[in-house]
């Protein structure tokens, strides 16, 4: 038996992807039906907000796989955490992914675009960061090409850093953006650890007693023309003001630090 217009969300060296088919009908891969998370409606909502597109949630089954197991793809090294029916708007997920941001709106995306592919523009440039995009998905949207070794240097506090927080029932999401504004790519310098030349932190956050970074190896990275990267830190709200005795956070890239922030 087909099944028509499906997607697999893969993980691929523990980065979800997406892009395989399957043929199997869906109850024989033994999913049971459950109701959404809270914070599902959050994430919808900012899958909703980065795409542009709106559906009401409702109509989505959510289903899961009591077994927890990973299933690898027929000819492919990619393992399913993910996926979503088009014929009967279900999204089934791997039980140990029930809770992952990135994968949980990566499937939302698909049943927004109700496409089975995975559009560069959607994917990689207005939801990049909302969304887990490795393996096939990767594959798909390709990388942004690199600036050339010959692009201007420029200043990371020359780039607009940003962030915002988007809040639901109990969980809540700092979203840190960082935008080259010229129409021309650029090398942005990037200041190191302290004692440390080769590694620099690029998004983080940080409360009044912790701080939590990304980092890169080297001291600089490539924006293209007016591109924006961006890291969504997704936090459980209680639980941040638990570890950090306080609902105070603020955003950062690299060196560019923003102003403090409420958590909701």
């Amino acid at each position: 038996m087909h099944r028509p217009h499906v997607t697999v969300a893969l993980l691929l060296a523990f980065a979800a992807g997406c892009g395989a088919r399957v043929t199997e009908p869906l109850p024989e891969i033994g999913a049971t039906e459950f109701a959404p998370l809270p914070q599902y409606a959050l994430w919808w909502q900012m899958a909703e907000s980065c795409s542009g597109l709106t559906r009401n949630m409702a109509e989505i089954r959510w289903l899961t796989d009591p077994s927890s197991a990973r299933r690898t793809v027929e000819g492919s090294a990619d393992t399913v955490v993910g996926e979503w029916y088009s014929g009967t708007s279900s999204i089934v997920l791997t039980r140990e992914y029930l809770n992952d941001p990135g994968v949980v709106r990566h499937e939302m995306l698909h049943a927004l675009l109700r496409n089975a592919g995975h559009p560069a523009a959607t994917f990689r440039d207005a939801c990049g960061g909302y969304v887990v995009c490795g393996g096939s998905c990767a594959g798909a949207v390709g990388a942004t090409p690199a600036s050339t070794v010959t692009a201007r240097k420029v200043e990371v506090d020359s780039l607009a850093v940003t962030q915002s927080i988007r809040s639901g029932l109990g969980w809540f999401a700092l979203v840190v953006e960082a935008r080259n504004a010229r129409s021309y790519p650029v090398w942005v310098r990037l200041q190191p650890f302290p004692g440390r030349t080769d590694v620099a932190a690029t998004f983080g956050y940080a409360s009044g007693q912790n701080s939590h970074q990304n980092e890169i190896t080297g001291d600089s990275m490539s924006f293209a023309p007016g591109e924006t990267k961006r890291f969504v830190f997704d936090l459980m709200a209680d639980q941040y003001v638990v570890d950090n005795g306080s609902r105070k956070i603020r955003g950062f890239f690299n060196a560019v630090k923003l102003p403090e922030l409420i958590v909701p």
